[in-house]
């Protein structure tokens, strides 16, 4: 048996049959849930690598798979990243199959998960970076149903994606270069600038992150979220992998400076201009650009502490997400529009949602009770002893996307109505009640939740 054949190979067949049973959206989507969760679990239980004797059974599963000269590779550290993904995308499919948003979507899902899982797989790494492109032009008939015309954000995502393309692509063949002459300063400082614009691209810093508001804007929110769920962590994973295997990247002399102003830069504006929105829909993309802002910061620290303080943010971001998303589809399937005035009063009427909405938005900013406070307060904490006037920056950036914040959940529970009407179905109440617990349950109980996420750094032995 064969790791790439179980996690690649298999879900891509089922992503086939999923397309092809579009027409039934529920059968489509048990069908995704099911095949995801199996996946999620093998990938916990079975070691790769290694003989596991089930009953009278011996399984041994081997690590690679050779395909027209290439080699997949799923090794045994890789088993933390596969059930990550898979657990989000039974996630995503759940919401997927509540919201309805498109027939495609399941197949489209699936798929886009298998381009990332191989991304990572693949050797030589540069093909990574063409299989990224093919997650990010699978995405495309997500965000523009057939029969629409693609918008402005869509257009410039697919843009600013694309142009990272050729960066990564020098970049790698810069990195041959040095290490057949890794004196030569000149090739070392071409390979750090094209590797530096091209992630700069893949991962919308600033001053290339413009499309992220405009696309939560205009696309569908499952659609929106379901992208930046999942391509930023395997952006900043594979970003990681070039660290590990090129040590010389790490000790650069300009790497932490760049990261930390990239990331204090994309924390301040994000949360700057959130202050100044008036549509929930922006407000999101904003989140994200603010957090991914504490993520570089975190990893420019560059000991344990930074990089386990990046894994356990991927906790609270994707659960706050995850909210924030399922709020904006449930606001547009009862065409209630996402703007302060369209919000007004909905916690009268959709209270557990208003409120989830509150404490993800909370979440994002760190507030103490919340699955962002833990992450927030290590980090500060960290950055606060060795350059405190940084910490005054970000405090900037986080004070206004907390005024945007205070502002939606007054716009939440102003209402002339006295008399308050629950109007979430059973379903949307137990989803964002579990999301609710979830978020609270990772700022009380950090430790729990944060252990089995710290595996994800097993793969990069090479860093702090």
């Amino acid at each position: 048996m064969n790791a790439p054949w179980i996690w690649i190979i298999l879900p891509m067949v089922v992503a086939a049959i999923l397309f092809f049973l579009r027409a039934n959206q529920k059968i489509a989507g048990i069908l995704s849930i099911i095949s995801q969760l199996l996946l999620a679990a093998m990938a916990g239980w079975l070691p790769i690598g290694m003989t596991t004797k089930v009953g009278p059974f011996v399984i041994e599963i081997s690590s690679t798979l050779n395909i027209l000269g290439r080699r997949l590779v799923l090794e045994n550290t890789d088993r933390s990243y596969l059930v990550y993904l898979f657990i989000l995308g039974t996630v995503w499919a759940l919401l997927t199959m509540v919201v309805k948003p498109d027939r495609l979507m399941p197949s489209l899902q699936l798929t886009i998960i298998v381009l990332l899982v191989s991304a990572r797989a693949v050797e030589p790494f540069l093909f990574g970076a063409l299989l990224i492109e093919m997650a990010i032009l699978t995405s495309i008939p997500m965000m523009v149903p057939p029969g629409t015309s693609p918008s402005r954000g869509v257009m410039r995502y697919l843009i600013f994606q694309t142009l990272a393309l050729p960066f990564i692509l020098l970049a790698g063949w810069a990195f041959g270069m040095v290490q057949i002459d890794p004196a030569n300063k000149g090739v070392l400082l071409r390979a750090s600038v094209a590797l530096g614009l091209g992630f700069a691209f893949w991962l919308a810093v600033f001053p290339f992150y413009s499309w992220i508001p405009m696309l939560s804007e205009k696309v569908h929110p499952i659609a929106f979220g379901f992208i930046l769920s999942l391509l930023p962590f395997i952006i900043l994973m594979l970003g990681l992998d070039f660290l590990n295997g090129y040590i010389w990247i790490k000790q650069g002399i300009m790497l932490v400076p760049i990261l930390q102003v990239t990331g204090l830069v994309m924390i301040v504006t994000g949360g700057v201009w959130a202050a100044f929105q008036h549509n929930l829909s922006r407000l999101v993309g904003y989140a994200i650009i603010l957090d991914t802002g504490f993520m570089l910061l975190a990893v420019s620290l560059q000991n344990r502490l930074g990089m386990e303080t990046f894994a356990a943010n991927w906790i609270p971001r994707q659960i706050s997400l995850l909210i924030l998303i399922f709020g904006l589809s449930v606001l547009r399937s009862r065409e209630i529009p996402p703007t302060i005035e369209g919000i007004k009063g909905i916690g009268t009427r959709f209270p557990i949602l208003a409120s989830a909405m509150a404490l993800a938005m909370a979440s994002f900013v760190g507030l103490p009770l919340t699955g962002g406070f833990p992450v927030r307060e290590t980090l500060l904490g960290e950055l606060g002893s060795q350059m405190p006037l940084l910490v005054g920056w970000v405090l900037v950036g986080v004070c206004g996307f907390l005024f945007s914040m205070l502002r939606c959940i007054a716009s939440f529970f102003h209402s002339d109505n006295i008399r308050w009407n629950v109007e979430e179905t059973w379903y949307e109440g137990l989803i964002i009640i579990a999301a609710m617990v979830l978020l609270i349950g990772t700022g009380i109980f950090p430790a729990g939740f944060y252990k089995g996420i710290f595996q994800l750094l097993s793969g990069f032995p090479n860093l702090p």
